[in-house]
């Protein structure tokens, strides 16, 4: 467990620090633009693994974590057979978690890493994302890069946020309530309403053949072409079907992969 503890102490750092430097709340994102935060699927629960040599020393396996991403190793506070105080937790299919416990449950401040490589650095109450965080939106998420910092209540975006759009940095900040924003868009979001409108019903429809050079990967003299294989919102889970595309992007294994509609248009028909 060591180098998986490794990992999460990085991700910590790295998200806790981020967290840090906004701890005043921006806002959130308009409902069309702004990408949810479901509940995530719960992995399998499995019997605790033995612990390795690191500090702090794992507790019995009778120690019980409730997230069902989480129930795996466990090292840290027990009391009355639940994880209790600062702890550290981590699920069969890659879900981690450092920070506090009460009576099993995430209560207080901590940093989870979900199975889909979303994070999220912030204040949970009773296992649920509650008061101010950041979640981050994985490479296998349709709105990887993304950010969302601000307001959280039961798990939904509520209160002051900003949404930070990846890859131009654009951010929207508005007030959200439970999960909805309820401010006026900015040009951002109106454009990707309009987008949506007019080129979804051109290039969502699975099976089709879209081509681009500004995608990750391409360029105007290296064209990437690939087949849409589902859509959700404004995002294309695109397969990649030029090697040149992956051999130049920064994770070649990533296919396929979610991307922004307006990356995408049908390919040229050749002459005859």
């Amino acid at each position: 467990m060591t180098n998986t503890w490794g990992r999460l102490a990085g991700v910590v750092l790295g998200m806790a620090a981020a967290h840090a430097a906004c701890a005043q709340p921006n806002a959130p994102v308009p409902a069309q633009a702004v990408a949810p935060v479901a509940a995530q699927t719960p992995a399998p629960a499995q019997a605790a693994a033995p612990a390795a040599t690191q500090a702090p020393a794992p507790t019995a396996p009778a120690c019980r974590v409730f997230d069902p991403e989480l129930q795996g190793d466990y090292a840290g506070g027990c009391e009355n057979g639940l994880a209790q105080g600062q702890g550290q937790a981590k699920g069969a299919a890659g879900a981690l978690y450092q920070g506090q416990f009460v009576a099993g449950k995430k209560h207080g401040y901590g940093v989870k890493l979900y199975p889909n490589g979303d994070g999220y650095a912030g204040h949970w109450e009773n296992d649920m994302r509650h008061g101010h965080g950041r979640y981050e939106y994985g490479k296998a998420s349709p709105w990887r890069g993304d950010v969302y910092q601000g307001g959280w209540q039961n798990d939904r975006q509520h209160g002051k946020g900003t949404y930070i759009f990846s890859p131009s940095g654009d951010r929207y900040t508005a007030t959200f309530d439970q999960g909805v924003p309820k401010d006026v868009g900015t040009p951002t979001t109106t454009r990707r309403k309009r987008v949506l409108e007019v080129l979804l019903p051109v290039l969502g429809k699975p099976g089709t053949l879209v081509c681009s050079v500004t995608t990750e990967g391409a360029a105007p003299t290296r064209i990437a072409r690939g087949v849409v294989l589902n859509t959700i919102d404004d995002r294309l889970l695109v397969n990649i079907q030029t090697p040149q595309t992956l051999s130049n992007s920064a994770d070649p294994a990533l296919n396929p992969r979610w991307e922004v509609l307006t990356n995408w248009m049908l390919c040229p028909t050749p002459a005859p």
